[in-house]
């Protein structure tokens, strides 16, 4: 199941024959996404933060809850 063309619908993806109406629902996109435009932002300081969007004091104080979890590993 997922997203229809059809607005408030549900396509059921799975199921179908080529030949039935809604078969035409699937299709396939490509697309190409040139990183050497995307920017480093998350390493300079971002006044809507009061600093860096990269924050490794969060990474720090999420990994020492999951170390001190007493669930963590059994």
């Amino acid at each position: 199941m997922g997203p229809s063309r059809d607005f408030w619908e549900v396509h059921y993806y799975a199921g179908r024959k080529y030949t039935e109406p809604h078969a035409k629902e699937s299709e396939m996109f490509t697309a190409t996404i040139d990183l050497s435009l995307a920017g480093r932002d998350e390493f300079i300081y971002n006044p809507a933060v009061g600093g860096t969007d990269f924050r490794p004091d969060k990474y720090i104080e999420m990994y020492t809850d999951v170390l001190n979890d007493p669930i963590f590993g059994k």
